[in-house]
């Protein structure tokens, strides 16, 4: 399951309940296994800051 989650193949809710865990332990058990839980593309992160400055954050 962690390599499917790691692929992108399914997500950590299915990952958890296929393994028997909780989603929140599931993100743990990657945790431990160096798998990022986070799959942010940097561009949409840059813009979404942008958008926060823009209205005075």
């Amino acid at each position: 399951m962690l390599d499917a989650f790691r692929r992108r193949e399914i997500g950590s809710g299915k990952g958890g309940r296929l393994l028997g865990l909780g989603r929140v332990a599931f993100l743990d058990l990657c945790g431990q296994h160096n798998i990022p839980v986070l799959n942010v593309d940097v561009e949409d992160l840059r813009r979404e800051v942008a958008d926060i400055h823009a209205r005075g954050f």
